[in-house]
């Protein structure tokens, strides 16, 4: 068995999907039969059954069929009303900086920060998203 790195600069990030720097889609398989899944142009196919195609909207990959699309809308925000109202948010970047930095028992010592480091991160990466 050869050890391939999680981390691959040298190959492209799967084509359609933004970013830089991970294999994302090797991470994936079809939510149907659960099988591997290829790039295929601009789109992803199952390798088990390449009847199953999922599209990319705007560089993220959407495994879910639009005919179930809006019924997985509407849980979604079924769950973000149900957590808002027992006061659970997402947070914002500024409630985000204001939590403590201190580790929890158990973690390796650096843990929380390279957590922290990595929220810090996605915020940027989804603000330019937006602002794209």
């Amino acid at each position: 068995m050869t050890f391939q790195p999680f981390y691959r600069p040298h190959i492209p990030l799967n084509g359609t999907f933004k970013g830089r720097g991970r294999d994302y889609l090797s991470l994936l398989t079809c939510p149907l039969d659960r099988a591997a899944l290829t790039l295929d142009g601009g789109m992803v196919r199952c390798q088990s059954d390449p009847a199953h195609i999922y599209p990319f909207e705007d560089g993220i990959l959407r495994l879910v069929s639009p005919g179930r699309r809006a019924n997985f809308d509407t849980a979604s925000a079924a769950w973000d009303e149900q957590g808002a109202a027992a006061g659970w948010q997402s947070p914002d970047e500024a409630q985000f900086r204001a939590l403590p930095r201190t580790g929890l028992k158990g973690y390796p010592d650096d843990y929380w920060s390279q957590q922290a480091a990595a929220t810090a991160l996605l915020w940027r990466f989804l603000e330019a998203i937006r602002l794209e």
